[in-house]
């Protein structure tokens, strides 16, 4: 028996039973899906689309969101940021630090400082024949904050807030492959 006669069959005695068990009440018929027959269907080995029941309430998926943690308790906020803060200006006078650049070297007015809530560096460039930047970097190698490029003749300044103590360095940000770096610490 082919697989189309045993579905008309099964068909039949199931609309039998209905019409036996619901005269008079709401009775619902679905299809009745059945396995393919080994070694392929009619159809070439291609099933065609299962068609949906009309009379079947439509998918309700709840929407896509994080869970909360456990507990019902809100996500901790993320950790915040440095509070380093950085102003850059041309030359101003009055620098905590002084870095006087030659082509590929800083030599600095002091190494080290005490933490203050406002410290003031400059980096100035009397003769050479390159450009440069002074540049503070903190000791993960982040750069915080630090001078525009300028030629022989001029300096740039820029001020730090907030800087915490630690080691850090200064740097020509250009030429710091060239070993044009300095330590610096604030205590």
């Amino acid at each position: 028996m082919g697989r189309l006669a045993i579905s008309a069959g099964i068909a039949a005695a199931l609309v039998v039973t209905a019409v036996a068990v619901g005269a008079g009440g709401d009775v619902r018929i679905h299809r009745l899906h059945l396995p393919p027959p080994p070694g392929g269907d009619d159809a070439g080995g291609v099933q065609p689309p299962a068609p949906t029941d009309p009379s079947a309430p439509p998918s309700t998926s709840p929407p896509t969101s994080v869970p909360p943690p456990a507990g019902g308790q809100p996500p901790a906020p993320p950790p915040p940021t440095s509070s380093v803060g950085c102003t850059v200006a041309g030359d101003a006078p009055g620098a905590t630090v002084t870095g006087t650049l030659s082509d590929y070297a800083i030599a600095l007015s002091a190494a080290s400082v005490s933490a203050a809530a406002t410290l003031q560096f400059r980096g100035t460039y009397p003769v050479g024949a390159d450009v440069h930047n002074l540049t503070l970097r903190d000791g993960t190698g982040n750069d915080l904050c630090g001078t525009a490029t300028f030629g022989a003749g001029n300096a740039g300044t820029f001020t730090v807030t907030n800087l915490p103590s630690g080691s850090y360095q200064l740097v020509c940000t250009i030429h710091a492959a060239f070993g044009m770096t300095r330590a610096f610490t604030v205590n």
